[in-house]
């Protein structure tokens, strides 16, 4: 053993110092324990940043669609005999086409109707003529209205969806009076406010 800041070491000293370095050189590391419990998740990491966008879908398919018409009466309807005796209003008579067997087609048609002559309440009747064929019911049509003497009632005639097959069409107003009900005539203007309306939307 060398000396020590300078001074030769004592016996047990020089013999305690050997035997540690004998232990520390001839000690064994020991078999490793089992692997302990995962501990909990750590905190969610900051978002990356957005990955490049990919290239564009295929387009999807057409929506179903419609087409429309319209027509408009042009001179004013007036009924002059009862009964079942129906009479087209002017202008109403409207073209239309399918391109496919049992499409739709829905009509529509307003205006404003009102009584003339003796009595103080007129029965009239409303339909619509598609094709040559008359729709509703034979007597009251698709629309069947008491109207007051010079007054005037707004009406709707009806929506009525039809299947036709494909190629041109068309369709109409027709206008009868009722005997059943007054001795007054039935009739409609051409002016803004009255005339038929009709429109036909075909899908």
């Amino acid at each position: 053993m060398k000396r020590l800041f300078g001074g030769p070491l004592s016996g047990a000293l020089a013999a305690a110092l050997a035997g540690l370095s004998l232990v520390a050189c001839t000690q064994s590391v020991g078999v490793p324990g089992p692997a302990g419990a995962a501990g909990p998740p750590g905190p969610a990491g900051d978002i990356g940043p957005a990955g490049v966008r990919g290239p564009p879908g295929d387009a999807g398919q057409p929506g179903p669609g419609y087409t429309a018409y319209s027509g408009a009466q042009n001179a004013t309807a007036a009924t002059t005999a009862p009964g079942s005796t129906w009479i087209d209003v002017p202008g109403t008579l409207t073209s239309f086409s399918s391109t496919a067997n049992s499409a739709i087609a829905d009509l529509l048609a307003s205006g404003s109707i009102t009584a003339t002559g003796a009595g103080p309440v007129t029965g009239c009747s409303l339909r619509f003529v598609i094709d040559g064929t008359a729709t509703g019911d034979p007597t009251y049509g698709d629309r069947y209205l008491s109207v007051q003497l010079s007054q005037w009632h707004a009406f709707t005639l009806m929506q009525r969806s039809t299947l036709v097959a494909a190629g041109p069409h068309n369709a109409k107003v027709q206008m009868a009076r009722l005997s059943a009900e007054g001795t007054g005539e039935c009739q409609i203007d051409a002016g803004e406010y009255s005339q038929v309306r009709v429109l036909i939307s075909v899908r």
